[in-house]
């Protein structure tokens, strides 16, 4: 994180998401799981966060540092029909159709 150790504690918000986080979630992803999202294809990219936020738009959230502005925590989820006597056996990227 950016911050000096000298500063005020940190005051974390939780918001709906918006397209002016995209960036900040790739960022994000790619710090947590230590990939570049250029070369790996399961990764959140701002793309891709941005296309969610468009088909899926409830249930999308970030974590916000408010003395950064930097993204520190997102969800992403989508409604879907589901029957539990049938096991759902797909991949997130197939369930999304790739995006």
């Amino acid at each position: 994180m950016n911050r000096k150790p000298d500063s005020e504690p940190a005051q974390i918000i939780v918001v709906p998401s918006a397209p002016r986080y995209a960036n900040g979630i790739e960022q994000l992803l790619a710090e947590v799981y230590q990939v570049n999202p250029a070369e790996y294809e399961d990764v959140i990219t701002a793309s891709k966060a941005l296309c969610h936020l468009s088909i899926f738009p409830e249930g999308q959230f970030v974590a916000v540092d408010t003395a950064t502005a930097q993204v520190i925590g997102m969800t992403t989820s989508m409604q879907i029909d589901f029957n539990p006597e049938q096991p759902f056996v797909e991949s997130w990227l197939t369930t999304t159709d790739y995006g």
